[in-house]
């Protein structure tokens, strides 16, 4: 059976740049959901909100820090048809010997940990709809493991395990796994997006966006987006110890600043 995504409630989280903005823009002109945007810059949602025309009653700027674990600015949310967990936090390339415990804690705290209290907080408002969905924004890295990616990798791979299991356990709800690749977003700090291999690889946020939606509407429990992604998923399972060599070749070869210790 489908998901009709029309005319749904909607929280997303990190729903002011990148994926999340897109998503926003999308779910609310083309399907006309009513979206509840978590996000803690205030500036970049009136822009998102502006950008939605006479659509912007629509969006719902929600200001708060997942990781504060502090729900108090989601009293005003009384229905939820799906939650979307997208905020992430990326650390600049790096050895992975190199990173601190406090490192480690940091990116396991945004991208595992907050996500699963979030979802747990929302569960009982999920649960009262008649389809109730949740959604978790993963990452290719959570496929095959990239070189100077350690925290990061780790903390995706544990949210996308968490994310399938909890699509086993009869929870109550349709929950879908997303596994993007590289996309063109404030994410990737560090690395051009704008020429060279990453370039022709990576994706805009407003096509990762499309696909997800359409992932979702096809009612899919593993929605991988990105060139790269659908290689890196092909290369590990053909090649799960020389896979990831490759990859760590390629992108050593790509010359880029943040690739170069890795």
């Amino acid at each position: 059976m489908k998901y009709d995504i029309k005319n749904k409630t909607v929280i997303i989280t990190g729903a002011t740049g990148g994926i999340g903005s897109a998503l926003v823009s999308l779910l609310i002109n083309k399907y006309n959901c009513k979206v509840f945007g978590i996000g803690r810059n205030r500036e970049k949602a009136e822009k998102l909100s502006q950008s939605l025309g006479e659509k912007a009653h629509l969006f719902t700027p929600v200001f708060m820090d997942i990781t504060s674990y502090d729900y108090t600015a989601l009293s005003i949310v009384d229905k939820a048809d799906m939650l979307i967990n997208n905020a992430g936090f990326l650390p600049p390339f790096s050895p992975s010997i190199n990173a601190s415990k406090e490192d480690f804690e940091k990116v396991m705290n945004c991208n595992f940990f907050a996500q699963i209290a979030l979802t747990q907080y929302l569960l009982p408002l999920l649960k009262t709809s008649e389809r109730g969905a949740v959604v978790f924004i993963s990452s290719s890295d959570a496929l095959c493991p990239i070189a100077g990616t350690g925290a990061y990798g780790a903390s995706k791979s544990a949210l996308k395990a968490y994310s399938e299991t909890l699509a086993q356990e009869n929870c109550g709800l349709y929950v879908a796994t997303v596994l993007p690749g590289f996309t063109k977003t404030e994410l990737f700090t560090d690395i051009p997006m704008d020429k060279g291999l990453v370039a022709s690889l990576a994706s805009t946020p407003q096509k990762t966006a499309k696909l997800i939606v359409k992932g979702i509407r096809k009612r899919k429990a593993r929605i991988i987006t990105g060139a790269d992604a659908h290689l890196m998923n092909f290369l590990y399972k053909l090649m799960p110890v020389k896979g990831p060599r490759l990859i760590r070749k390629i992108l050593k070869k790509s010359k880029i600043e943040a690739f170069k210790d890795i």
